[in-house]
């Protein structure tokens, strides 16, 4: 953990101090085996700057304030069609296709996605720490899935920082405290899928 704090220090950025986790609750769960996502790195690599441009996460927000986010599937506000699907989705919906066919395989009951993003954390930059605590949270799966990324991302939750490999499929429990650093000089981008149990 100390070291974890003096590379956050080094970054020079405005970050809180690291809280006391010991009445924390916090979960990463491993799901079985790991995607090939070189396919779809590509095509994300190869996505022009002002594709992610377009994102207003990093202006809405204050936590991901260095975060850009391209929608791919999202909750509607509209009772006929309770989810979007954006642009991009119907682009990358072959490279996805495996991807929540093992997210879906992964929990011993059926479900959904409910929303799916690519999320990309600007190289040296951060993720403040945060719970996502609304309602639909409280009843959904988050699964991580890093696609272009190198050890110098550190993912915390509940006060354990991980380095989470390309191709893997991470849930994290979103209602306990998280965060990331990017110590890298590269940019990264995780594909995170919010999957709700029916």
């Amino acid at each position: 953990m100390q070291l974890h704090e003096q590379s956050i220090s080094s970054l020079g950025l405005p970050y809180p101090p690291l809280p006391n986790y010991s009445n924390e609750k916090f979960t990463y769960h491993a799901l079985a085996g790991s995607c090939t996502v070189q396919a779809l790195k590509q095509k994300i690599m190869g996505m022009p700057e002002d594709i992610w441009d377009a994102s207003c996460r990093e202006t809405c927000s204050i936590t991901h304030a260095h975060v850009k986010t391209i929608y791919l599937l999202s909750p509607s506000n509209r009772p006929s069609t309770p989810l979007t699907y954006h642009e991009f989705y119907y682009l990358l919906q072959d490279d996805l296709r495996p991807i929540l066919a093992r997210i879906a395989n992964a929990f011993p009951y059926p479900g959904t996605a409910y929303r799916i993003i690519l999320n990309k954390l600007a190289a040296q930059r951060s993720v403040r720490y945060h719970r996502d605590g609304d309602i639909v949270n409280k009843r959904i799966h988050r699964v991580h899935v890093p696609l272009i990324t190198n050890p110098g991302v550190i993912f915390t939750v509940g006060g354990e920082p991980r380095y989470l490999k390309e191709g893997e499929l991470w849930e994290i429990d979103q209602t306990t405290l998280h965060g990331v650093v990017n110590h890298s000089l590269e940019d990264r981008v995780h594909l995170i899928v919010d999957w709700l149990s029916s």
